[in-house]
């Protein structure tokens, strides 16, 4: 019987041999000595904040933002570590046990919400000798809050997602509920992960002000720990109970969407709103690339079209609320939704969206078809960032520079992650 000790090995086997392919020398360095290296440069800039600048809230606000948008972003990941990764579709035609298959994911998941960790939990030592080693140990606490939340509750929220497309009992209930606004069945990978991902910021949100320092009011902060800490535990070894029944037919449905073989076919095609943006592209060659692409990223990647419309929703309720604490947790939903348009941007380039030997058989030129990529960055760009921080630099004028810079990123990390690409 095939473990999931034997699938880490080969999984972590092929990734090896993946890296040591790659062209330029900075893409084989090892992922833990990059995040050892960015936490090491992050507290670099922490210290020189809290001793060259004098600004300890500033750098403490930093170090909250970058931990808890790198973990939430982990957590993100976690049907992707479980569906859609380039080995899935072979794991999904073989007799693997289901539990096999979560544990894969589980550890998977594990590793990258260490990797975030390492370089927070490093970055945090650069507090101690400004403002107390037991303000590190209380962040430190956090990162650990963090971590176990990414690594625990992604993989448990990826299960329910997937029993939740698998279902066709299910589909029909939610069909008979959402009636003519039902969603493909892939919208639940992203809303599932979505909600437990909104969890994770309540509860490191709350817990950010004990972490700082703040005195704690009675039994709140040890049961809100406790809660943070054990709830993860309890949804994986939930999870991990009924994967065998579960995973199995989760990841052959999933799987098949991609290729359309004995599973249902979700029609998803471009938005209203995608057709009028992408009508103003000048060939008819460049049209068919946008509708292709926007038809697979919906169908394939739907986090991010939960994920917008969410951190929309968030930014205009900061707007309206208010406090002298808004801008900066709303500057870390604008660089979080910006830093997911440039992943969105790098997926249009790559396998199962784009298959360049495919694209070259095709009477399309490849500058129509960098054309509609670019015109889908913009897009992105433009919807994501803009309705939500204009409303917040019109309630806050100082938001206008982090709104702008948002933007920037969302474009300009796009299109050159398009660059990257071709190149």
């Amino acid at each position: 019987m095939i473990t999931a000790r034997r699938l880490l090995a080969w999984g972590d086997l092929d990734d090896r041999r993946r890296r040591a392919a790659r062209r330029s020398p900075l893409a084989r360095i090892p992922s833990w000595l990059v995040s050892a290296l960015a936490g090491v440069a992050l507290g670099a800039e922490l210290y020189r904040r809290l001793v060259g600048e004098g600004d300890p809230a500033g750098a403490l606000r930093l170090w909250l933002a970058l931990t808890i948008a790198g973990h939430v972003l982990i957590l993100f990941g976690s049907p992707h570590r479980l569906y859609w990764r380039r080995d899935s579709p072979l794991l999904a035609r073989m007799p693997i046990p289901g539990r096999a298959l979560f544990v894969l994911a589980l550890v998977r998941s594990a590793r990258a919400a260490a990797r975030v960790a390492l370089a927070s939990a490093l970055a945090a030592l650069a507090f101690g000798p400004e403002l107390g080693w037991a303000m590190v140990g209380r962040l430190e606490l956090l990162v650990a809050v963090a971590a176990l939340g990414a690594g625990g509750l992604g993989p448990a929220a990826a299960l329910i997602a997937g029993a939740v497309v698998a279902s066709d009992r299910a589909q029909a209930v939610l069909g008979e509920l959402a009636g003519e606004f039902k969603a493909p069945r892939t919208s639940w990978l992203g809303i599932v992960p979505g909600v437990a991902g909104s969890a994770l910021v309540v509860a490191l949100v709350l817990l950010t002000p004990w972490a700082a320092g703040a005195p704690a009011e009675g039994a709140r902060v040890p049961v809100l720990l406790g809660v943070s800490l054990g709830l993860p535990v309890l949804a994986a070894l939930a999870a991990l109970a009924r994967a065998d029944r579960v995973i199995p037919a989760a990841l052959r449905e999933v799987s098949a969407l991609d290729q359309e073989r004995l599973a249902h076919i979700d029609r998803v095609g471009a938005s209203r709103l995608e057709r009028a943006w992408f009508r103003a592209l000048r060939s008819a060659g460049a049209r068919l690339v946008a509708g292709k692409d926007s038809a697979l990223t919906r169908r394939r990647f739907p986090s991010p079209y939960f994920i917008a419309p969410t951190g929309t929703a968030v930014l205009w309720l900061m707007a309206w609320l208010g406090g002298d604490r808004v801008v900066p947790w709303a500057s870390v939903v604008l660089f979080g939704m910006a830093v997911y348009a440039v992943l969105m941007a790098r997926r249009l380039v790559a396998p199962p969206v784009e298959i360049p030997r495919l694209m070259a058989t095709l009477a399309i030129a490849p500058a129509d078809a960098r054309a509609a990529k670019r015109a889908a960055v913009v897009l992105r760009a433009l919807v994501w960032i803009a309705p939500g921080g204009v409303p917040l630099a019109l309630a806050f004028p100082a938001a206008w520079a982090i709104a702008a810079a948002a933007l920037a990123v969302a474009t300009l990390g796009g299109l050159a992650a398009l660059s990257s690409s071709e190149g």
